[in-house]
């Protein structure tokens, strides 16, 4: 069968209209989004590959122009479209040329921005960012500050899962440990100052431990969580909150209950104390956290986790929500022979709370 592709190169069928349409739309934001156009270089990129390192300049324009876009739509539809194509990019590009090319300021303006679309591409990078790159272009103030108040604010859920994802892979690519004024991420000397290749200036990266448990991050997750208390608001925060904490705990329960970044309490502690019980929903979201609290942290690979464990739970049988998903874990339990070892360690835990 002859080869049906044109000549030369197969992106400049589709890619030229495209860009004199984004040029159109940036002078006039008015202009009507032509969904073909961007349909045609969606297949032309299916169909024909295109791979990165022998198309590195059309990438560049493509990604300049799609980009430059993003601030004069107004609209989730068109937003949705042109991050669409923007995502078939860069998933085809290794993530340091993606953060070579994305400057921590498109980071924090696609997770400031008002639509899910850009919040949703940005998670997206900061999720797939890691190594000395990553830490370069997201281990950084400015950009952890707006990551976290998207994932603690956004009224669109699956926005806030997104940031979940990406906040827990920073955390799963940094060195767990206790947390305290020596904590450094697991870079060599020369890496730890770090110059950023698009301005030139230098930085330290942040410990994403020290910075959610201990610093701007926590207080950041605190105001979100009790600014307005009993709105849905709060209960969104706190929910979020809930969410991420037994995945931190698997990560290192440790760090968590050994931080005091919340007055003298850290962060697990704040979480649970700021429910309020007589809200029949946010009750029922504690009694899953305890039990998924109890999971991760069986699972969790630090020796000492168990101890650490069983001095928490001994100060939480008071609350009736621990109380009744402990009485839930062990019904289900009873019914599933494969949690037959995990109903033992949690009748051990909660046995050794009464000594």
């Amino acid at each position: 069968m002859a080869d049906s592709r044109p000549q030369g190169d197969p992106a400049s069928v589709g890619i030229p209209p495209l860009l004199a349409h984004l040029n159109s739309i940036v002078t006039d934001p008015t202009t009507p989004l032509e969904d073909p156009l961007f349909e045609k270089v969606q297949r032309e990129l299916s169909f024909y590959s295109l791979p990165f390192p022998d198309n590195q300049s059309t990438y560049h324009t493509l990604l300049t122009h799609l980009i430059s876009t993003l601030p004069v739509l107004a609209d989730d539809a068109p937003l949705r479209t042109v991050t669409s194509l923007i995502d078939a990019l860069i998933a085809r590009m290794p993530i340091s040329a993606v953060l070579s090319f994305v400057t921590p300021a498109m980071l924090i303006a696609a997770l400031e921005a008002p639509h899910p679309a850009p919040n949703l591409l940005a998670a997206d990078i900061i999720k797939r960012a890691q190594g000395r790159e990553g830490a370069r272009s997201v281990l950084r103030e400015d950009v952890l500050s707006a990551l976290i108040t998207v994932w603690m604010n956004a009224p669109a859920v699956e926005v806030s899962q997104r940031g979940e994802e990406a906040l827990l892979n920073l955390l799963e690519g940094t060195t767990p440990g206790l947390v305290d004024a020596t904590r450094r991420l697991s870079l060599t000397d020369e890496d730890e100052t770090m110059v950023d290749g698009i301005n030139g200036s230098a930085h330290r990266p942040l410990d994403v431990w020290v910075y959610l448990l201990e610093g701007e991050g926590g207080d950041i997750i605190r105001r979100a969580c009790v600014t307005d208390p009993g709105s849905r608001q709060a209960s969104l925060s706190q929910n979020r909150l809930l969410s991420l904490l037994p995945n931190i705990a698997h990560l290192d329960f440790g760090s968590l209950v050994a931080s005091r970044g919340f007055g003298p309490e850290n962060l697990l502690n704040f979480a649970m104390d700021i429910v309020d019980r007589e809200d029949i929903a946010m009750y029922l979201v504690l009694v899953e956290f305890y039990k998924d609290l109890f999971r991760k942290v069986h699972s969790a690979p630090q020796p000492d986790s168990r101890t650490r464990f069983v001095g928490l739970v001994e100060r939480r049988m008071g609350d009736t929500a621990a109380v009744r998903a402990v009485g839930e874990l062990m019904r289900e339990a009873q019914q599933d022979e494969d949690l037959a070892d995990f109903a033992a360690w949690v009748a051990e835990v909660v046995e050794d709370t009464a000594h």
